[in-house]
């Protein structure tokens, strides 16, 4: 399935793709393209049938974009630098209250 703003972009069968939209003014934009077959059509929503070649164009009514994904390979090189990282650095205590740690030398007056 590729997600898009005004409806998607899905599997039909081996040789064709569907499009769906609940977006009643994107429909007549879809059937205007070439090759488009309606397929269902309902009040508020319609599923059309088109052809691989026609990809684009429907994508770009439906405004369909492929998002970005990690290979496999990839996403387990991020998980291993993030893996044992520590989410902030240790707190300099020789420098005492300055810098929000306090201790027992600080409530001493002089």
């Amino acid at each position: 399935m590729i997600p898009g703003r005004y409806g998607r972009v899905e599997w039909f069968d081996g040789h064709e793709l569907a499009a769906y939209s609940d977006r009643p003014k994107v429909f007549a934009k879809v059937w205007a393209i070439p090759s488009v077959q309606r397929h269902q059509t309902g009040d508020q929503e319609m599923r059309a049938v088109f052809p691989v070649e026609a990809l684009e164009q429907v994508a770009g009514v439906i405004r369909a974009k492929r998002r970005r994904s990690l290979s496999s390979e990839a996403a387990r090189a991020l998980g291993a630098r993030t893996a044992y990282r520590a989410t902030c650095r240790p707190q300099d205590r020789s420098k005492g209250h300055r810098q929000g740690v306090w201790s027992a030398a600080s409530w001493e007056r002089p």
